[in-house]
Order: structure tokens, then C-alpha cells, then sequence
């Protein structure tokens, strides 16, 4: 029984190492433009494996190199060692390829790709929030990039206050600074909210502005697809297609019973109409007042293309 528990023991954990090696520790590879992203993915993943010791330097080495203890340690430092070089493009891992343990890897990587107080990112991070608007694309798209150049600019100020109040007032004076550029920059259309949300107070937090806007913004587009729909509805029921005119004397197309030729008699230009002399002056009187009846009592024009049957 013993033997098959460890065996299963064993078997369990060679199954939590290959997972650990088939997961990737970030989702993008360090190219050297990318390190904060790169830092905080690496950072979770690390600790979400247990071995965050490593890399910070908590869990040191042996001093006897010879001892049981040192050769685990020196595995798992290996092990945290290809994590990190795995997670870099092929030019940056080698300048790091050769360094011992994972904490000299981490800490030179921070050194070299860190832009902590760096202003010129900092000035770059605000003109790339003043410049960024909807410009007619959804207001998640909008607010979502707003929020990386907002957690990239926080990284870089690390701002540290020790006084609660004077904590508050900052956060409330960021807060307030965000609605602003966040509002500013949405389309025309949603202007309305926009005016509601100025005139709260005080002003919600930035978050709950965004998802007062995101409401607006699906219940605008809710209404424009129902109006939609209702036009054209009405636009067929207002225009139907034109009926065939039939006549109720001879049951012919293209006529109604107040042109009927077959009741009023042919005119003199038909050809089924008389022609001899004797009567032309009869027949053109005839035509005359049937023309007249017809102008006078149908509602359609003459057609050329009417008369076929």
C-alpha cells in the first residue's frame, strides 16, 4: 500500500512539472519595449507556482554545495531559469543566458528594460492619453486603452503617501482628472450622458462612469436598431405594390370598366373601329365623346401599352 501511494505521489508530481513546462510564463516574450507587461505576467505566474523565492532571493542556497539540500535547491533554480530565458526573444535572452540563478537574471533585466521614473515615457504616456477619443469605435475598445496608458503611467510615478487624508485627496484629484479626459473624449451622440455625469456630485469614480456611458451607449444602440425596423415596416405597409386594373364588363387587363372599349365602343384609331366614309363623321363624334367620358371618369392616363388584350 505504501509503495502504490508514493508511486501515485510520484506520478502526480511529474504530471505538475510537465504542466509547468508546457505553460508559457507570459503571453508576449520580452523583446526589450514590452517590460512592464513582461515583469507583472512573469511575476503572477512565478508566484502561482510557489517558487517566487527564487527570484526574489528569500530562498537562498545551501551553503554545503555537496549536501542533498543544495542539489534540490540548484534544480529548482534551474528550473525558474529556463521560465524567465523561455519568456525572452532570442537576441535579449543572450545577454542573460549565462547568468547563475534566477534572482541575477531578474534583477539585471529590471535594470536594464525599467523605465521607473523615466519622464520622457511619462510625457510620451500623457500625449498618448490626450490624443486617444472613440472616433466612432465602441466604448470598451475606447476606455480599455485608456486604462493600459493610465496603469502604465501609475507604474512608472509610483506615488507613495503615508497620510490617509492627503491619500484620499489624491486619489479623488486623479479620479476627477480621468472622468474629464475619459468624457472629453467621447463621440457627439453621447453628449447627454455626458452632461448627467458632469452635473453628479460628487463625481463617481472613473469606473462607474464608464459603465453609466457603456449603458447609454447600448441603449442608443438598441433604439436605432428598433427604429430601423418599424421604417421599414412602414414603408412597405405605406407603399404596397401596384395592383393589375381589371376590368369588371369584359374582365380584361390593363383597364377599368370607364375605358372599356367593348362597352363604350372602339374608337376610330382601333383597329377593330368602322372606317368607311359613311359613317366617319359619326364615328369621330362617337370617339370624341367616349375620350371625353373616359378623361373625365377614369383616374389613369392613357398608356399605349394599356390597350393590349
Amino acid at each position: 500500500m505504501e509503495s502504490s501511494s508514493k508511486n501515485k505521489s510520484d506520478a502526480g508530481s511529474t504530471t505538475l512539472h510537465l504542466q509547468e513546462y508546457s505553460s508559457a510564463l507570459t503571453p508576449e516574450r520580452l523583446d526589450g519595449t514590452n517590460y512592464p507587461e513582461w515583469s507583472l505576467n512573469a511575476q503572477n505566474k512565478i508566484r502561482g507556482r510557489k517558487r517566487w523565492g527564487y527570484v526574489s532571493g528569500t530562498k537562498a542556497a545551501p551553503k554545503d554545495e555537496k549536501s542533498d539540500e543544495y542539489e534540490t535547491w540548484e534544480d529548482e533554480n534551474c528550473l525558474v531559469k529556463s521560465w524567465l530565458l523561455d519568456s525572452m526573444t532570442k537576441d535579449i535572452r543572450s545577454l542573460f543566458l549565462r547568468l547563475a540563478t534566477a534572482k541575477e537574471i531578474w534583477d539585471t533585466v529590471k535594470e536594464t528594460y525599467s523605465v521607473n521614473q523615466d519622464a520622457s515615457r511619462a510625457y510620451q504616456l500623457y500625449r498618448e492619453v490626450i490624443s486617444t477619443h472613440q472616433n466612432g469605435g465602441s466604448v470598451i475598445t475606447y476606455f480599455g486603452k485608456l486604462k493600459r496608458l493610465w496603469q502604465e503611467y501609475d507604474a512608472i510615478a509610483n506615488c507613495t503617501m503615508e497620510c490617509t487624508k492627503d491619500v484620499e485627496k489624491y486619489n479623488n484629484t486623479v479620479n476627477s482628472q480621468r472622468v474629464y479626459i475619459f468624457l472629453a473624449g467621447l463621440d457627439s451622440h453621447l453628449d447627454g450622458v455626458r452632461g448627467r455625469v458632469l452635473a453628479t456630485t460628487p463625481l463617481p469614480s472613473v469606473q462607474a462612469v464608464y459603465a453609466i456611458v457603456c449603458a447609454e451607449a447600448n441603449r442608443q444602440e438598441a433604439m436605432l436598431g428598433s427604429e430601423s425596423s418599424e421604417g421599414s415596416a412602414l414603408a412597405v405597409k405605406k407603399y404596397p405594390k401596384k395592383g393589375v386594373r381589371k376590368c369588371t364588363h369584359c374582365n380584361g387587363d390593363n383597364h377599368f370598366i370607364e375605358g372599356c372599349f367593348k362597352l363604350h365602343g372602339y374608337p376610330d384609331w382601333h383597329p377593330k373601329g368602322k372606317s368607311t366614309s359613311n359613317n366617319k363623321a359619326e364615328n369621330i363624334k362617337g370617339h370624341v365623346s367616349t375620350a371625353t367620358g373616359f378623361v373625365t371618369k377614369s383616374e389613369y392616363a392613357y398608356q399605349g401599352e394599356d390597350w393590349q388584350w
